[in-house]
């Protein structure tokens, strides 16, 4: 357990911000849209801080590294970045309350229009 909480104090002291965010993105049915983009924002930062941990400490860690290290990933997080965008906003105001019709309709449309 000590083990851990170094690794997570050593993450959120690197960038205490990131941690309040993810908290944050669970809330919403794009979940993976939002922390897709999210990581292709700021893959670098993230690479970097996983890099700095020590993959003996954990089999996470080592795993992070290996796919962080991967070379499509990035280029995987742009494209979803570049082609999901509207749709993840386009979620997150569908799951409004009190959304009347004919701004559902009008979601909808912009959808459509940017395919």
């Amino acid at each position: 357990m000590q083990v851990q909480c170094h690794r997570e104090s050593k993450y959120l002291k690197q960038w205490d911000q990131m941690s309040h965010y993810l908290r944050n993105l669970y809330l919403r049915w794009g979940i993976w849209l939002n922390t897709s983009m999210y990581y292709c924002e700021h893959f670098e930062l993230i690479k970097e801080i996983i890099d700095k941990l020590d993959e003996k400490d954990a089999v996470a860690v080592s795993k992070a590294e290996h796919l962080f290290s991967a070379f499509n990933l990035k280029h995987n997080l742009v494209y979803i970045k570049a082609n999901f965008t509207t749709l993840a906003i386009s979620i997150t105001q569908l799951e409004t309350s009190g959304i009347t019709l004919a701004d559902s309709i009008n979601i909808k449309i912009k959808i459509n229009i940017n395919k």
